[in-house]
């Protein structure tokens, strides 16, 4: 197993029980933290914390990020940890035969959050539950889900250092200027009226390569007027299906297989749409950035994709953008073609643009968010902590 993360996580015990600061909460991220919980219930009951200088247990919250990865580790190296084999069982930590590291925070921490309201919901399901949808479901009383945020100091479209042109809701028409500035950087014909859509991230089956790249091929050859940039890294395999669709269509499609922040700005600001055909996708931050960059995002509608995105189909006085829900090659091409429809009509295109800008997804809206959640755990007596963890 990863024994860094066992001596962190026996190292934030050590610090909460005897340094000189003892925290109400600890807010703890994915499988690397999740023994915490387990850990400090377990010596309370052994009573290997002291009995004169009793430290009150602080309360525990585990933020999931993605499900997918569990920290799972063969049975005969959970002595590593010292605890008692009597732990290791269905209702704390044990996953077909072996130790599941989430599992055990699931199990054992006070609150539990996702990184969107939906994926909260998925994850209680077979197709996204990953193994531990039944365990989560039980829990679900104490699982929320809160949306991440985003820094607009950084992402941002005045006075952005990244940004070649600035513009805002009121000045959408810059747009334009940013697309050329972008087209002439990445070597594309520079065509202000020629629709651009535009993909950023890990270029990997989860993002949805196995459907985007055959859907921009497909529209490229049937003479579809359209330009299409990539940036990022991934699975070689999808790399090399990229740089081949360039080959094809040197004129339409730009690919930079490398991370480049900059030009991530710039990709967000120069685009007309953004593709997050995504297989699954607890939060994503790239539809965040393209709303406030008034860049139509078209997402699979799961996840945090479908909380942040509102379809025409939803609501048409505040759409920002489009959605799809069958994970095929049809229906994603059927969502651009209704995109590239929208994209003739510059008022509409332009309402839809304005309406992302406006949507507040700003971190600082989080932090309120958590910070409720703080004070809920603060509500939380120590008999309902009793009554609700396992007992060995």
């Amino acid at each position: 197993m990863r024994l860094d993360s066992l001596f962190f996580v026996k190292a934030i015990w050590h610090w909460v029980r005897f340094g000189p600061f003892h925290p109400e909460i600890i807010h703890l991220h994915d499988w690397q933290t999740s023994m915490f919980p387990m850990i400090w219930k377990h010596l309370e009951r052994s009573g290997e914390e002291g009995e004169e200088d009793e430290v009150a247990p602080p309360r525990t919250v585990l933020t999931i990020h993605n499900l997918a990865y569990q920290g799972v580790f063969p049975s005969h190296q959970f002595p590593l940890w010292e605890m008692p084999w009597d732990y290791f069982n269905d209702a704390n930590l044990e996953f077909y035969g072996q130790w599941n590291c989430l599992k055990a925070g699931i199990v054992h921490a006070d609150l539990l959050t996702t990184v969107s309201p939906q994926y909260a919901l998925e994850i209680q399901t077979s197709e996204f539950g990953c193994g531990l949808e039944g365990v989560l479901e039980k829990r679900k009383d104490d699982l929320y889900g809160i949306l991440n945020g985003v820094d607009y100091e950084e992402w941002k479209t005045v006075q952005n250092p990244w940004l070649p042109v600035s513009y805002n809701a009121k000045s959408i028409g810059f747009k334009t200027r940013m697309k050329q500035r972008l087209q002439e950087e990445l070597g594309l014909p520079v065509d202000g009226e020629i629709p651009v859509f535009a993909n950023i991230g890990r270029i990997v089956e989860q993002k949805g390569m196995d459907i985007l790249i055959p859907s921009i091929r497909e529209l490229l050859q049937n003479g579809t007027p359209l330009q299409y940039i990539q940036l990022g890294t991934g699975d070689p395999h999808y790399e090399s299906q990229i740089h081949r669709l360039s080959e094809e269509f040197p004129s339409h499609v730009a690919v930079q297989i490398n991370y480049n922040h900059g030009l991530a700005h710039r990709i967000e600001a120069g685009a007309d749409f953004f593709l997050m055909p995504s297989r699954f996708e607890p939060c994503g931050l790239n539809q965040l950035y393209s709303l406030r960059y008034g860049t139509v995002p078209i997402v699979r509608a799961i996840g945090g994709l479908h909380d942040s995105v509102t379809d025409i189909s939803e609501n048409f006085e505040g759409a920002n953008g489009f959605k799809f829900y069958y994970y095929t090659v049809d229906a994603l091409m059927h969502v651009i073609k209704q995109a590239l429809y929208l994209y003739e009509d510059k008022y509409i295109f332009n309402k839809f643009r304005k309406k992302g800008m406006e949507r507040d997804f700003s971190s600082l809206r989080t932090a309120e968010r958590y910070a409720e959640l703080y004070e809920r755990t603060e509500r939380i007596s120590t008999k309902e902590i009793n009554q609700k963890s396992n007992t060995i």
